[in-house]
């Protein structure tokens, strides 16, 4: 769980970071890259962590599942997120 929390906070000031950095609403990009990371997390803990946990009984690597997937669907959100706040002149 230790690694979903910094995941989380990591994220969250990523997109802030970037957000600030390219002169867009850094609040309203932390936020949503927070909630995206956090939505992945649930989805996957729900839906394959724990059908997962119950074949491999207690593997170290499932349980960090969610949070690798959070952080990989960070990466694909802060792309998309950037490539729609291109401008075009």
């Amino acid at each position: 769980m230790l690694l979903a929390k910094i995941g989380g906070i990591a994220i969250m000031i990523w997109f802030y970071v970037t957000a600030k950095d390219n002169q867009l609403p850094a609040i309203k990009w932390a936020i949503s890259g927070l909630i995206g990371y956090w939505l992945v997390w649930w989805i996957v803990y729900l839906f394959i962590k724990s059908p997962v946990m119950e074949v491999l009984h207690g593997n170290m690597l499932a349980i960090h599942i969610p949070a690798l997937f959070a952080i990989a669907a960070g990466f694909l959100i802060r792309k998309k997120f950037l490539l729609g706040s291109i401008k075009t002149e």
